[in-house]
C-alpha cells in the first residue's frame, strides 16, 4: 500500500514537471507569436511612409527604415535594456544602471535567464518607436544625420522613458502611472521626437507658400496609395501582438481573458478611428480621402493602446472617435504654423498618445476581469504629469540632437536634392530595372556642330561620378523622343546645356530644354568657344523672340504629343534670359568653356562638374572630422591606385623592355578636333588598361609645343586626327616635318631602308570634322599656297618673301629654305594618304568608339609592315592589278606604272572608310634601286625599283 502511493506521488511530481514544461514552451510559444507580430510592424511602416511620400524618395524611406531596425536592436542589446530595466534604485528611478551589454539577458555563453522573452519584445517596442520619428522628417532629411538620431532614440530616449515607466523601480512607475501598452512610452516618445525634428528640418521645398502669413499649403499627393493601406493593415496586425500581451506572454487564464479583451477593444478603437476620420475629411474637404481613414485606424490603434484590457469595448469606440476629432485639429494646427509633417506622425502618435494615457483615469473599469475591486486605480493628475515630463524629455534631448546635427551641417538637404528627389544620392530607384535608374547629369547638344565635344565632355564628367554611363548623351538615343523626354522629367538630376548659334532650333533640344524649365531640373548653361577661341555672347531675348521664325509648324508637330508649344519653348528661353542676365539663379548656373590653353580648358571642365555638382548636388558642408577621415580614405585610394599602376608599369617594361609612346595631333584650334583627340586618348588608355600593357600617349593640344616635337623627334607613333584645316595647322605642320626630316634626313632623297625603319603616321578619319581626302591638284597649288602665305605663323623666323637660306635651329631640321621644306612636308603628306584612314564615329557607343580605336591600336603594331606594303606598291615594276590598290593593307598608290604621279585622282574618302582585311599580313621588303620621281618643282626626291 506504501509502495502505491510512492508511485502515485512521483507520478503525480511527473505530471506536474510535464505541465509545466508545456507551460513554458506555451509561453515561448506565445513570446514568439507576439514579437513576431510586432516585427511585421516595420513592414507596415515601410509600406506606409513610402507610399504616402513621392516616389523620388521612395528608396530613401526605405532605407531610412532599415537603418531605423538595424540600430535599435544592436542599441538595445549594448545600452537600452540596461537603461530601461537595469537596477535603477541608485538613481531614485530615474535611469537603470546594471546589465549591459547583454548582461541581463544571458547568464554565459549559452543559459538565457528568464526575462530573455521580456528582452526581446521590449527590443520590437525600441524599433518602432524610432520608426515613427522617420515619418515626420520624410523627403527631405540628409541620411547621415537621421541615421545620429536613430542612435539616440535606440539608446537613451526610449530606454529612459521605459525605465521611468515599465521599471520597478521607476520613479513614475512608484506614483502610480499607467501605461499598459506603451500609448506614451513607445508611442508620444517617437511622436514628440518627429515633432521637434520635423520643426527643426522645416518644411519640404513647396510644400508652404512664400508667405509666411497666409499659412496657405500644397499638399503633396501621395505615390502610391495601396501600399499606404497595406501597410495600415499591417500595422494593425502587429497591433494585436503590441496590445494582447505587452510582455509576449500568457502564463494563466486571467491574462487569457486580459488579451482577448484588449484585442477587441483595438479593433473597436481602430475602426471608430477609421470611420470618424473619414467622415470628418469628406464634411471638411468634400471628398473621401484614403490615407486620412488609414492615419485615423492608426491613431485609434495608438489611443486605446494605454487602456486596451481596462475599459469595455463600447468605450474603446469612444475613445477612438474622439481622437479623429483631436486628430484633424492637430493635422490643421501644425499646418498653420508651417510645420511640415508628410505623414501625420505627430497627430498620430504624439497626440493619440498623450489623448489614451490622459483618459485612461476616467473611463478604467473599477472591477477586473474576476470581479476584484482594482486596490490603486490610475490617477488624472499622475497621468497628466506623465504626458508632460515624457514629452519634456523625449523633446529636449531631440532638440539638442537635432540642434548638434544641424551644426554639423548633416540634417537638411538641399533645395536641389529635394526637387529631383533623395533617391539620386543612391543612385538608384525603388523601381529599378536592368537599366541605369538615374543618371546623374544630362547633355543636350547640337550632334551636327559639337558631337564630339558632347562626348569628351561626357567622359570627363564620368570621372565625377561612378563613370560615364552616368552621363546621358541625348545623341544616344535619337529615334525615341519620348525615352528622351521622360529621361529628362524623371531620371536626371542635372541639364547641362551645349549653348551653341544652333542648338536652340533643333527640335529635340527645345523639347528637352522645355521640359527641364517645367519639373525645374537644375540646368548648367556651357557657353561653347566661338572662332576666336571665347565663350559665344548670347542673345536669349533675341533667341526667345525668333522662336516663331525658327521653329517650323513641322517642328512643332513633332513636339505637340508631348504638350510643347511655341509659349512653352519661349517661357523656357525666357528663364534661360533671366539667368543669363543675374549670371545665375536657383536653377541655371552659367559656364564658360574655353579653348585658350590647356588649363583654361581643364578649368572649365572642372567648373561644369562643380556647377553641376556632381559630387552631391549642393551637399551641406561636412563637420571637420568627418571631411579629414574621408580625405584620409581617398589618400588612401590614391596611394593604392598609384602603387598598382606603378607596379603594372614596371612589369611593362620588364616584358616590352620599354612601354610604346603615342602622340595624337590635330587641328587644336577646332574644339571638335580637340575633343576627337581625346576621346581617341581616353580610348587608347582604356584598350590598354584591359590589356594590361603600358603605353605614353600624348595629346598635342595638351602638352608644349617642344614636348611634341622631342615626343616625334624620339620616334613616337603618331596618330593623325583628320578635320578641315589639319594640314594646315602649325602644331600638325610641325611634327609632320620633323617625321619627314628622320625619313629623308638630307630633305632629297627617299630612302626605303629609312622609311622600313621608322613610323611614318596613322590617320583617323572622325566623322563631321569636315575633312575632304587631298588631290593632286592640292598638293601642287592649294597646300604650298596655303604654306606660303602662312609660313610666318608656321615657321616663325621666316619674314614674308624671303627665300634665303634659314637656320632651323629651333627645330633642328636638314632644310635650308621654304621651298625644300614645303616639299618634303608635299611628300610626307602624300605617303601618308596612301595608306587606309581609319574611321572614329565620336557618336557611336562607347564600345563602337573602343573598337575603332582598336583598329588604330592594332595598326600601329603593324605600322612597319604597312610601310614595306606601301613601298612594295609603289614599285612601277609590279603588275597593273597591285598598282592601284592592296587588298592586305587598304593602301591606295599615287603612282602609275610608268612612275609618274596620276593626273586627277579626286577624293578617295570613300575607298579611306573601306576597313582592312581581318588578318592581313604585310608581304616582306626586297632590294630595291632608286628611281627618280617628281614631286612639284623637285626632281630629285626618289621611290624603290628593284
Amino acid at each position: 500500500m506504501v509502495g502505491d502511493h510512492g508511485d502515485l506521488a512521483a507520478r503525480i511530481k511527473e505530471l506536474e514537471h510535464i505541465v509545466t514544461l508545456h507551460g513554458h514552451a506555451a509561453t515561448a510559444n506565445s513570446v514568439f507569436v507576439r514579437s513576431s507580430q510586432v516585427f511585421l510592424m516595420q513592414a507596415g511602416f515601410v509600406l506606409l511612409e513610402s507610399g504616402a511620400c513621392r516616389a523620388k524618395n521612395c528608396l530613401t524611406i526605405i532605407m531610412k527604415n532599415q537603418v531605423d531596425f538595424l540600430i535599435a536592436v544592436v542599441l538595445w542589446y549594448i545600452v537600452g535594456w540596461g537603461v530601461a530595466f537595469g537596477d535603477a534604485s541608485p538613481t531614485n528611478g530615474l535611469i537603470g544602471t546594471t546589465e549591459f551589454m547583454g548582461g541581463g539577458v544571458f547568464k554565459t555563453a549559452t543559459i538565457i535567464q528568464d526575462h530573455a522573452g521580456k528582452f526581446h519584445f521590449q527590443s520590437m517596442f525600441c524599433a518602432v518607436s524610432a520608426t515613427i520619428v522617420s515619418g515626420g522628417l520624410a523627403e527631405r532629411a540628409d541620411l547621415r544625420g537621421y541615421m545620429l538620431f536613430s542612435m539616440v532614440m535606440s539608446g537613451l530616449v526610449y530606454p529612459l522613458i521605459a525605465c521611468w515607466c515599465w521599471n520597478p523601480d521607476g520613479w513614475l512607475k512608484k506614483l502610480g502611472f499607467v501605461d499598459y501598452a506603451g500609448s506614451a512610452v513607445v508611442q508620444m516618445t517617437g511622436g514628440v521626437g518627429a515633432l521637434c525634428g520635423a520643426a527643426m528640418v522645416g518644411p519640404r521645398v513647396g510644400r508652404f507658400s512664400a508667405d509666411r502669413g497666409s499659412g496657405d499649403s500644397h499638399e503633396f499627393a501621395p505615390h502610391n496609395v495601396p501600399f499606404i493601406v497595406i501597410g495600415m493593415y499591417f500595422i494593425w496586425y502587429g497591433w494585436y501582438g503590441f496590445n494582447a500581451g505587452p510582455w509576449g506572454s500568457m502564463d494563466d487564464e486571467y491574462m487569457e481573458k486580459q488579451a482577448a479583451l484588449a484585442a477587441i477593444n483595438t479593433t473597436m478603437s481602430a475602426v471608430a478611428g477609421g470611420t470618424f476620420a473619414g467622415l470628418l475629411r469628406y464634411y471638411r474637404a468634400n471628398r473621401c480621402d484614403v490615407p486620412v481613414i488609414c492615419s485615423g485606424s492608426i491613431g485609434g490603434l495608438v489611443a486605446i493602446t494605454a487602456s486596451a484590457p481596462y475599459v469595455r469595448p463600447s468605450i474603446a469606440f469612444i475613445i477612438g472617435a474622439v481622437n479623429a476629432i483631436l486628430l484633424s485639429f492637430t493635422t490643421s494646427l501644425i499646418h498653420h504654423f508651417r510645420i511640415d509633417d508628410p505623414v501625420c506622425a505627430f497627430p498620430v502618435h504624439g497626440v493619440s498618445g498623450f489623448w489614451g494615457v490622459l483618459v485612461l483615469p476616467l473611463v478604467h473599469q473599477r472591477t477586473d476581469l474576476d470581479g476584484k475591486t482594482f486596490e490603486h486605480p490610475p490617477a488624472l493628475d499622475i497621468q497628466f504629469l506623465g504626458n508632460v515630463s515624457i514629452c519634456a524629455a523625449s523633446g529636449m534631448i531631440s532638440i539638442v540632437t537635432f540642434w548638434l546635427i544641424k551644426k554639423a551641417g548633416l540634417l537638411h538637404s538641399s533645395a536641389a536634392q529635394q526637387e529631383r528627389g533623395l533617391d539620386h544620392l543612391s543612385f538608384a530607384s525603388a523601381y529599378g530595372s536592368a537599366e541605369v535608374p538615374r543618371y546623374r547629369c544630362f547633355i543636350s547638344h547640337s550632334k551636327h556642330t559639337h558631337g564630339a565635344t558632347a562626348r569628351w565632355l561626357q567622359l570627363e564628367l564620368g570621372r565625377y561620378t561612378r563613370g560615364k554611363s552616368r552621363v546621358f548623351l541625348d545623341s544616344d538615343n535619337l529615334v525615341n523622343l519620348n525615352h528622351l523626354l521622360a529621361t529628362v522629367r524623371d531620371k536626371v538630376d542635372i541639364l547641362v546645356i551645349l549653348a551653341t548659334e544652333d542648338i536652340w532650333w533643333r527640335p529635340w533640344c527645345a523639347a528637352e530644354i522645355t521640359v527641364a524649365t517645367r519639373e525645374k531640373v537644375p540646368i548648367v548653361l556651357v557657353m561653347m568657344p566661338s572662332g576666336d577661341h571665347q565663350p559665344l555672347d548670347i542673345d536669349f531675348e533675341k533667341i526667345r523672340l525668333d522662336v516663331k521664325n525658327r521653329l517650323t509648324p513641322k517642328d512643332m508637330e513633332v513636339l505637340a504629343p508631348f504638350g510643347i508649344s511655341y509659349e512653352d519653348v519661349e517661357q523656357a528661353y525666357k528663364h534661360l534670359d533671366q539667368a543669363d542676365r543675374a549670371h545665375q539663379t536657383d536653377r541655371v548656373h552659367l559656364v564658360p568653356f574655353t579653348l585658350s590653353s590647356p588649363e583654361a580648358t581643364a578649368k572649365a571642365i572642372e567648373e561644369i562638374a562643380k556647377e553641376s555638382d556632381l559630387r552631391g548636388l549642393a551637399r551641406p558642408k561636412r563637420c571637420d572630422w568627418l571631411r579629414m577621415c574621408c580625405q584620409g580614405v581617398q589618400a588612401s585610394n590614391r596611394a593604392v591606385d598609384s602603387h598598382s599602376a606603378s607596379v603594372s608599369a614596371c612589369i611593362s617594361r620588364l616584358m616590352f623592355k620599354s612601354p610604346p609612346k603615342f602622340v595624337i595631333i590635330g587641328d587644336s584650334s577646332s574644339i571638335e578636333a580637340v575633343a576627337a583627340m581625346h576621346i581617341c586618348e581616353k580610348a587608347l588608355v582604356e584598350i590598354c588598361q584591359e590589356n594590361g600593357q603600358a603605353m605614353d600617349i600624348s595629346c598635342c593640344f595638351s602638352i608644349p609645343e617642344t614636348q611634341l616635337l622631342d615626343l616625334v623627334r624620339g620616334g613616337a607613333r603618331i596618330i593623325m586626327l583628320l578635320s578641315e584645316d589639319v594640314l594646315t595647322c602649325r602644331e600638325v605642320q610641325r611634327a609632320c616635318l620633323v617625321r619627314a626630316a628622320s625619313l629623308w634626313p638630307k630633305g632629297e632623297n627617299l630612302a626605303p631602308s629609312h622609311m622600313c625603319n621608322q613610323d611614318l603616321a596613322i590617320t583617323v578619319f572622325a566623322d563631321r570634322l569636315g575633312f575632304e581626302f587631298p588631290t593632286s591638284d592640292y598638293y601642287e597649288d592649294s597646300l604650298k599656297k596655303e604654306l606660303h602665305v602662312a609660313r610666318v605663323a608656321s615657321f616663325p623666323g621666316f619674314k614674308a618673301g624671303e627665300d634665303s637660306t634659314f637656320e632651323w635651329s629651333a627645330m633642328d631640321l636638314p632644310y635650308k629654305n621654304h621651298d625644300e621644306a614645303s616639299t618634303a612636308l608635299m611628300l610626307f603628306y602624300k605617303m601618308l594618304f596612301q595608306q587606309l584612314a581609319l574611321s572614329l564615329s565620336t557618336h557611336g557607343s562607347w564600345k563602337t568608339i573602343l573598337h575603332q580605336v582598336f583598329a588604330v591600336y592594332e595598326r600601329s603594331l603593324k605600322l612597319k609592315l604597312i610601310m614595306e606594303d606601301t613601298l612594295k606598291r609603289l614599285d612601277p615594276t609590279m603588275s597593273s592589278t597591285k598598282t592601284g590598290s592592296s587588298t592586305k593593307t587598304g593602301i591606295r598608290s599615287f603612282i602609275t606604272a610608268d612612275g609618274s604621279p596620276r593626273p586627277k585622282l579626286g577624293s578617295f574618302g570613300s575607298a579611306c572608310r573601306t576597313p582592312p582585311s581581318p588578318g592581313s599580313r604585310a608581304q616582306p621588303p626586297s632590294s630595291r634601286a632608286l628611281t627618280p620621281i617628281s614631286v612639284g618643282n623637285n626632281s630629285n626626291v626618289h621611290i624603290a625599283r628593284e
